[in-house]
């Protein structure tokens, strides 16, 4: 169910992206959601990795669960704003 809720709330931010912006707007949306939906559906494995990253080394194992709710709080990051800035307008 979370995966199908994640896929159905990005595929509503791509089209608003082609309907509302450009071609550009929406590739820059695309990868705003595909790094959510890679956290939300694939936590377990994003957080057992360790090793070297463009940061430094990563030492210890993430907890899955931290990864679905970093995950779960980008995606629904625009959607929070858009109804905080539709409630204060209004």
């Amino acid at each position: 169910m979370s995966r199908l809720f994640s896929l159905v709330l990005s595929a509503a931010y791509l089209v608003a992206a082609l309907l509302l912006g450009s071609g550009e707007d929406a590739l820059m949306v695309l990868g705003f959601v595909l790094v959510s939906l890679a956290c939300i559906w694939f936590g377990d494995e994003l957080g057992d990795f360790t090793g070297w990253t463009d940061e430094g080394r990563i030492t210890a194992r993430t907890p899955g669960g931290m990864v679905r709710f970093v995950g779960w709080l980008l995606l629904l990051l625009p959607a929070a704003a858009f109804a905080i800035q539709h409630l204060r307008a209004g």
